[in-house]
C-alpha cells in the first residue's frame, strides 16, 4: 500500500516576502509473516516566492524556474490553492 498526497506548507514571511512550499508526503504500508511494517518520508516538489507587487515565482529543489502552468498541469489540485496567492 502507498499513499501520496502533495500539501502546501504554511507560508513564511522573509525580508517582505512570502514563501511556500509544496511538498509531497508519502507513506507506505507492508504487510507480511512477520506483521505490519510502515515508512514516510516528506521531500520539497516546488518553492513559491511572491514579493508585494511582484509576480510569483517557482522553483524546483535545485533552484531552477519552473512555469506555474506545468506545476498546475501536474497537480490539478493544487489550482484553487495557489489562486490565494495570485497564481
Amino acid at each position: 500500500m502507498e499513499k501520496r498526497r502533495i500539501e502546501i506548507e504554511p507560508p513564511v514571511a522573509v525580508s517582505g516576502r512570502t514563501v511556500l512550499l509544496i511538498t509531497a508526503t508519502s507513506v507506505h504500508g507492508r504487510r507480511d509473516k512477520a506483521g505490519l511494517s510502515f515508512s514516510g518520508f516528506k521531500q520539497p516538489l516546488y518553492i513559491l516566492i511572491k514579493g508585494p507587487g511582484l509576480p510569483a515565482k517557482f522553483y524546483n529543489p535545485e533552484g531552477i524556474e519552473v512555469n506555474p502552468d506545468r506545476i498546475i498541469s501536474e497537480h490539478p489540485a493544487l489550482r484553487e490553492k495557489l489562486a490565494k496567492y495570485s497564481v
